[in-house]
């Protein structure tokens, strides 16, 4: 199997920079959609914590608080 291009040796440094250019871009959209399911992760503990705090609030401290939260954080 051959994998490449055929470039004229006078385009060569052309090809080579939009080469470049372009794995650049693709490793800035790969940043920011690891960066936005990072977000998202956060997100969700911040509810997360939110919820058992309110819980907590309303409820106090019970077995069955402790046990909500273990569900809760398995779900997550």
């Amino acid at each position: 199997m051959i994998t490449g291009i055929v470039v004229a040796a006078e385009q060569k440094d052309l090809v080579m920079d939009a080469y470049e250019e372009s794995a650049q871009a693709a490793q800035e959209r790969e940043r920011i959609k690891k960066e936005e399911k990072a977000l998202k992760r956060w997100v969700k503990l911040m509810n997360g914590l939110r919820v058992r705090r309110r819980l907590q609030a309303e409820y106090g401290q019970s077995d069955n608080v402790s046990r909500l939260h273990v569900i809760l954080m398995e779900i997550c």
